[in-house]
């Protein structure tokens, strides 16, 4: 399989099936997954990929998702800053994904998401660095 971008996604979910020392059990973890792909080393680590089954299960197109921070999830209609206070989800668990971020280690966290068209679900976010 080639990618003319560049981005090996195949090796990445590997990496992600076949990592030491787990903390968090995944389940299967291919393609159906509805999943992101985050570079936290750029500015506000913005998505730099989201599975068909992320942008069917949220309802946002690519173009929608791709270059911007998960946060955007966070609130009925995306619009979201890094400081502003979380009403719709728990700042608890927004906090444990930070530490988790900074420490460069995996986590789990239960968040109020909200789809493209505002109606909220319960996202079971993975954190996985690789």
């Amino acid at each position: 399989i080639y990618s003319s971008s560049g981005f090996d996604l195949l090796s990445l979910l590997a990496r992600v099936v076949h990592r030491p020392n787990p903390s968090i059990t995944l389940g299967p973890v291919d393609l159906t997954c509805a999943f992101t792909v985050v570079d936290t080393r750029r500015f506000d680590q913005r998505i730099i990929y989201a599975s068909p089954t992320f942008l069917q299960l949220t309802g946002y197109p690519e173009a929608d998702v791709v270059g911007r921070n998960c946060r955007f999830l966070q609130a009925p209609g995306g619009n979201i800053q890094p400081a502003d206070e979380r009403k719709w989800t728990s700042p608890e668990s927004v906090r444990t994904v930070h530490k988790a971020l900074a420490a460069g280690k995996e986590c789990q966290v239960s968040l109020i998401n909200y789809k493209r068209g505002g109606h909220a679900f319960v996202n079971l976010v993975s954190l996985i660095p690789v």
